[in-house]
């Protein structure tokens, strides 16, 4: 079963031209039997071991895909800041520009939390529970910030 990340894998490096549908496919179908076998493995190191992909590709699309993932949840991150009044929405908005050239220039994810604490706009205990109440789902509560 392809996880939340394998998807993300698949639609860059799809959208970038990495690879097509068919590889895609053919490598679907050997990772289902590496994990009928017990074995888990990523669909981009699958991609690499059949050699429908460079090791710089995987990187590449490894990297591209975590900062996706990041980015998103990164995004409901701050609206829990914004809401629970931790700091004021335009340095929010501020810092995730921050954050989208940062990864533009480096390569490198910083997370909107920490990136928010480095700037001295909220402390640890405030980013620790704006991320607690990520994980627990409080992004999904219509009442939440009310």
């Amino acid at each position: 079963m392809p996880s939340e990340f394998d998807e993300v894998i698949r639609e860059i490096g799809i959208s970038q031209g990495v690879f097509n549908d068919q590889q895609v496919d053919t490598a679907m179908a050997k990772l289902l039997q590496l994990e009928a076998q017990g074995q888990q493995y990523a669909l981009s190191v699958v991609l690499e071991k059949l050699q429908l992909i460079t090791e710089t590709d995987r990187l590449a699309l490894e990297n591209a895909a975590t900062y996706r993932v990041n980015r998103d949840a990164d995004k409901e991150i701050a609206r829990i800041i914004r809401e629970s009044g931790y700091t004021d929405i335009t340095i929010v908005e501020h810092a995730l520009s921050d954050q989208k050239e940062h990864y533009r220039a480096t390569g490198e994810t910083m997370r909107i939390g920490q990136l928010l604490v480095n700037q001295g706009h909220l402390n640890d205990a405030q980013r620790l529970a704006a991320e607690k109440l990520f994980q627990l789902g409080a992004t999904n509560d219509p009442n939440f910030g009310q």
